[in-house]
């Protein structure tokens, strides 16, 4: 699961311009991301890496059972069904900045997203601020969703709240349709 779709997702989001948008241009990019992914020492990886398997239980009254339990899986199996941790990329736009992911079998949520957290800077309002944050929906819906600090509507004073601005695939395909584009325009989105 880690060294496929979270590797390409990380190698996509950290990649450089390519020179051209070609297969080959971004491969090229995407490679000189793997290239500099940071290397982390044995004891890096047990503090900043979790592993697991899930076993048997019950979840919203339903009882599951264990990996190991489950048809052709060996009894004894170690193979884990569960990782989550943090990449770096080693590069002067990346350095220091943690790339999560969470990813395996059996659990609550099934989907593919990525959510890209702004920079936190210091509030000029007083009060500590929620995170702006934008949402990428891969699966099972596609779209996007923009988290953003904003002043509540006809309050006199400064206070804030969090915007939410979401728009799915469908319902953008929808919008441009209805702004009359051509329909060579749309073939760009569905794709």
């Amino acid at each position: 699961m880690v060294q496929n779709h979270t590797l390409q997702l990380l190698s996509l989001l950290a990649m450089d311009k390519p020179a051209s948008f070609t297969k080959d241009d971004i491969r090229a990019e995407k490679i000189k991301v793997f290239k500099n992914l940071y290397h982390p020492t044995d004891e890096e990886l047990k503090e900043h890496f979790i592993r697991g398997q899930y076993r048997s239980g019950k979840v919203d009254g339903m009882k599951y059972i264990s990996y190991r339990s489950e048809p052709n899986v060996n009894p004894e199996s170690m193979t884990e069904t569960f990782a989550s941790g943090a990449f770096f990329v080693d590069t002067d736009r990346f350095r220091d900045v943690p790339f999560f992911f969470r990813t395996g079998k059996r659990l609550t949520e099934k989907g593919t997203h990525v959510n890209i957290i702004f920079k936190q800077m210091d509030s000029i309002f007083g009060e500590p601020l929620a995170p702006n944050v934008l949402t990428i929906y891969i699966q099972p819906t596609e779209g996007f969703s923009l988290s953003l600090n904003g002043k509540k509507r006809w309050v006199k004073s400064l206070a804030l709240r969090q915007i939410l601005l979401t728009i799915e695939r469908t319902r953008l395909l929808q919008v441009l349709h209805q702004t009359h584009m051509k329909k060579t325009d749309l073939r760009c989105f569905e794709q």
